[in-house]
């Protein structure tokens, strides 16, 4: 439960100095610890130097605030999540995770991220196999808090602009299964 990980510190104590910085590293851009600063603000004062309150609470704040939809791409642009963070807030999985990583890194916060697949069980449909499709793809922020590790804080935008997903087809899932 996130309650357990409040008042830890972030980050591993066995890291070096240039593994640290790799995790703190992000775009000189000063508009994302402004926008981190002034969405901790909002935090009661005891929390305020929390790490991982501070985390929750950008990540709050981008489900509220931000857009999903899968057309929105910022491409051709210097830095695509800015362009989406501080312009239209409008994209996806990639565009959330970036601005929550880069938001974090401005407070000090070591984070990274994460790629892979996300997959709804039910399309299982009965099978053992599981079919995956480009639109399983996923990204997502990780912060890493002493003694338990890189730590998911997920974004899930309330806002999604593109229609629901279909399942997989089923005659394919119960061959592969």
């Amino acid at each position: 439960p996130y309650v357990q990980l409040l008042g830890r510190k972030t980050g591993d104590r066995r890291w070096t100095p240039e593994i640290r910085s790799y995790y703190l590293r992000g775009p000189e851009d000063p508009r994302y610890g402004e926008l981190a600063r002034e969405i901790i603000s909002h935090l009661p004062p005891e929390k305020r130097e929390d790490h991982f309150a501070q985390a929750v609470a950008i990540k709050l704040w981008m489900d509220h605030e931000m857009t999903y939809s899968t057309r929105e791409r910022h491409a051709g642009v210097p830095d695509p999540t800015a362009d989406f963070l501080f312009g239209n807030r409008i994209g996806y999985c990639v565009h959330f995770a970036h601005a929550a990583v880069y938001m974090w890194r401005a407070l000090a916060i070591p984070s990274r991220v994460s790629t892979g697949y996300h997959f709804d069980e039910q399309n299982r449909r009965g099978g053992s196999a599981i079919l995956l499709r480009g639109s399983d793809g996923h990204a997502w922020p990780e912060i890493y808090v002493q003694g338990y590790g890189w730590i998911v804080l997920d974004i899930a935008a309330e806002k999604n602009l593109d229609p629901p997903g279909t399942a997989p087809d089923d005659d394919l899932q119960r061959m592969l299964g």
